[in-house]
């Protein structure tokens, strides 16, 4: 059963890329698994077919059939129910939902940071890039404030920043 949308959670476009990688090569690594896992149970099969056919009682069909085949048949089983288990996980893995503008929408007040897409009025100096919480109560020197920088003669980069009035503090 899927989650929906708004029970996802929103991850960066970078690591929803990662995470379907992920998911990806952990499906590659169950179904290798499983199919290693019925090759070492078609050759058991085939020794077993092999000491049958053959004089069991030679000392080398004995080790075959006494030793080779149960150690095989025992890897199939452990290699098959790994592979298995791997694609199981794999299929339950929440890789997440990319951040796009229709996610965007479904995210809580708390987990986002509100900023206008123009420069605000000099009166709106003074809450500019708060959080959206419920309650104004951000302290002022707590917000983010624009900043100037300019490259002095000496390479150097002096950083001013702005007031709410406009005028510069260097």
């Amino acid at each position: 059963m899927k989650k929906s949308r708004a029970a996802s959670r929103v991850v960066s476009k970078s690591e929803y890329i990662a995470n379907i990688g992920l998911k990806a090569a952990c499906s590659s690594v169950g179904a290798g698994l499983l199919l290693v896992g019925l090759v070492c149970l078609l050759v058991a099969g085939l020794i077993l077919c092999l000491v049958i056919l053959h004089s069991p009682h030679e000392p080398i069909m004995v080790f075959m059939g006494g030793v080779i085949v149960p150690v095989l048949l025992y890897g199939a089983i452990y290699v098959y129910r790994l592979g298995s288990r791997a694609i199981k996980e794999t299929s339950q893995m929440d890789v997440g939902v990319p951040l796009t503008r229709s996610s965007a929408a479904d995210l809580p007040a708390t987990s986002v940071l509100v900023r206008a897409s123009e420069k605000p009025s000099e009166e709106q100096g003074s809450i500019l890039l708060r959080a959206a919480y419920e309650t104004n109560a951000t302290p002022a020197d707590q917000l983010l404030r624009p900043v100037t920088e300019k490259i002095v003669e000496d390479n150097t980069i002096e950083v001013q920043t702005l007031k709410a009035g406009g005028d510069a503090n260097g």
